[in-house]
């Protein structure tokens, strides 16, 4: 016997795009490999928050303010993205949300990726070196105001 919808873990989805020249589509695409991740895992979205046009490199963003306050309230057990990059593109933003995650207990799932236990070394270096990867991609895409020293 399967679970049922009354016991099936609840979730908020949750997805972002960086900039007006992507499109809502981009969203759109997010949500849907979301959902597929959800059913596959018997995992219920009880809420959606997105960010249009806001950068991963803060935590500023309403969408993802009003997220991690639901949480806050016990509204949900998990938080599902797409990816890392759609929840921070900054490595110590990620892990101040993980952590805050973790001491609420809602759960950080990644559809396309395994995120693993923060507390467990391995699973939190290969956690790092991944959110570090999408935060050096993120640098690379701002000049720096260093490169215009002499």
């Amino acid at each position: 016997m399967g679970k049922t919808e009354v016991n099936a873990m609840r979730a908020a989805a949750y997805a972002r795009y960086s900039t007006d020249k992507q499109t809502r589509n981009s969203i759109e695409y997010q949500l849907t490999e979301i959902g597929k991740y959800c059913k596959e895992h018997e995992i219920t979205v009880v809420a959606t928050y997105t960010d249009e046009a806001e950068t991963g490199t803060n935590m500023d963003r309403p969408g993802f303010q009003a997220m991690v306050k639901a949480a806050g309230r016990g509204e949900f057990e998990a938080v599902v993205v797409y990816d890392i990059t759609r929840g921070s593109r900054d490595v110590g933003d990620w892990f101040s949300f993980r952590k805050a995650m973790l001491m609420l207990g809602v759960q950080v799932i990644a559809a396309t990726q395994n995120l693993g236990d923060i507390t467990n070394s391995n699973d939190f270096l290969v956690e790092l070196l991944s959110v570090g990867m999408g935060q050096r991609k993120s640098w690379k895409t701002v000049k720096s105001p260093l490169r215009a020293l002499p």
